[in-house]
């Protein structure tokens, strides 16, 4: 089974047959041990980064302020632009690489922890995991059928 799973950017077929809600993780549950097993693996990454951090710094100020930035992107610029003002370029070289090994799996746990959930008959193995554009951008699409007067949806 693990050397089967795989997180793709595959697209949906056309007119899937969608079914969307938290629930449908019951109908996959290897897959949705995976996914818990993944954003587990996160926060435990994230507490670990927290005490380097804090071993580095010696600042539990600082790393208040780094536990407030929001974003990958923003809380690893903070961690080694504090290292390196605390502690020099070296170590401030070793923490970026680690930042960066780190971050490679940091967008698919982003979308999966954060995605809307859903299963598509046609991919029968599979999980579906979209952002809110599924139902905002359904939602869009029904105004402009309404605006339009016309039965016809259109939905990407």
């Amino acid at each position: 089974m693990h050397a089967r799973m795989h997180i793709s950017d595959q697209r949906l077929p056309d007119e899937p047959s969608l079914d969307i809600h938290p629930d449908v993780l019951l109908e996959r549950p290897n897959l949705g041990m995976f996914f818990g097993l993944i954003v587990a693996t996160w926060a435990d990454i994230e507490g670990r980064l927290d005490a380097i951090f804090l071993l580095c710094a010696n600042d539990r100020a600082a790393l208040t302020e780094m536990q407030a930035i929001k974003g990958w992107d923003k809380r690893s610029k903070f961690f080694i632009g504090h290292v390196k003002s605390q502690q020099g370029d070296a170590l401030a070289i070793e923490v970026r690489a680690i930042l960066r090994h780190v971050a490679l799996p940091a967008n698919k746990r982003h979308d999966i922890a954060h995605g809307i959930w859903a299963i598509c008959k046609e991919l029968p193995d599979g999980l579906v995991v979209a952002n809110s554009e599924i139902y905002t951008g359904a939602v869009e699409e029904a105004l402009r059928a309404e605006a339009e007067n016309t039965p016809k949806l259109v939905v990407n």
